[in-house]
């Protein structure tokens, strides 16, 4: 019988058979992943239930709800974690600088989830993508405005469009003078802000590129690599704003922010820069991390 059964299971898993059924090996690949998340998921619950039995507790990981459905890496999976956490009140989002839309921090939202809100791109080629693209992935609740954002024209832009007061979510990546926006930035309450910081710069330095209203990082230099603030420099503006840090992705890319009262309530902790920083992952780096820093190094940067 154990012979029979053995042969059976053979055939049944089969390769060939396997594949016909599933239909390819990357839709295969893709379901091994889905259910390796959904163990990690299960894993961190019960982790969560009982914190007590860790030895050194790691606050800062949150690479375990790293997902990728429509953003650039895990971001929809983070995002969906804290937005549980702390509830959406408004299911509406802003986000400023989405290229042409298929691949950023607010379409999962959008497209999966019923979210509406207003996205703008400072190009205007992948702008009218952007809107082609939603007006069929999401009919009347995605606005795309064509607009290069400065710190003198975000809340008139965002106003013009209409939205104001509390908003779910912030997201902010325009590979420039993010921090200056984000500073500017009044006409928006926003529960969370997402928002990319430079991790070339470390997780102390609090520092930012210059406010100049036309920055453009590769004329500034061409490795593109002289952009954004570093992570320090954000978490004091969102203190200043209200916010606490509460984690970032494990590409050294993006810095996750929550109202602080939010935060406190849904037991998220507030972290400083060292707790929550994550290196740049080299496997993006074309060059040396020293190298990288050596190209960028002799131009100016603000403390803040």
């Amino acid at each position: 019988m154990r012979l029979w059964l053995s042969a059976r299971l053979r055939k049944i898993l089969a390769p060939s058979l396997v594949r016909r059924l599933v239909g390819s090996r990357e839709r295969l690949r893709s379901a091994f992943r889905f259910f390796g998340r959904l163990r990690a998921l299960e894993a961190q619950v019960l982790v969560q239930r009982h914190p007590e039995l860790r030895r050194h507790p790691e606050r800062s990981s949150f690479e375990w709800a790293e997902y990728r459905v429509h953003s650039q890496n895990g971001e929809d999976g983070l995002i969906a974690y804290f937005m549980s956490r702390i509830g959406p009140s408004t299911f509406t989002f802003c986000e400023i600088g989405v290229e042409d839309g298929r691949e950023c921090n607010t379409a999962y939202l959008a497209r999966e989830l019923g979210w509406s809100g207003l996205m703008i791109e400072g190009n205007a080629k992948m702008a009218r993508e952007a809107v082609d693209h939603f007006s069929s992935s999401a009919p009347g609740r995605v606005k795309v405005t064509s607009a290069f954002v400065t710190a003198e024209n975000i809340d008139s832009l965002i106003a013009t469009e209409g939205f104001s007061g509390e908003v779910d979510l912030l997201a902010i990546d325009v590979d420039g003078v993010d921090y200056w926006l984000w500073k500017a930035l009044t006409s928006l309450r926003p529960r969370m802000v997402v928002i990319e910081y430079n991790a070339f710069w470390g997780g102390e330095r609090a520092v930012t590129v210059p406010y100049e209203p036309d920055f453009e990082r590769f004329k500034k230099d061409p490795s593109g690599y002289y952009c954004g603030a570093s992570l320090a420099a954000l978490w004091k503006l969102g203190r200043e704003k209200g916010y606490a840090l509460v984690g970032c992705d494990s590409e050294g890319l993006n810095a996750f922010f929550i109202r602080s009262e939010l935060a406190e309530k849904a037991g998220l902790a507030s972290l400083i820069p060292s707790e929550a920083y994550r290196e740049f992952n080299p496997k993006r780096l074309a060059e040396p991390l020293e190298r990288c820093l050596a190209r960028i190094r002799h131009l100016p940067l603000t403390e803040v």
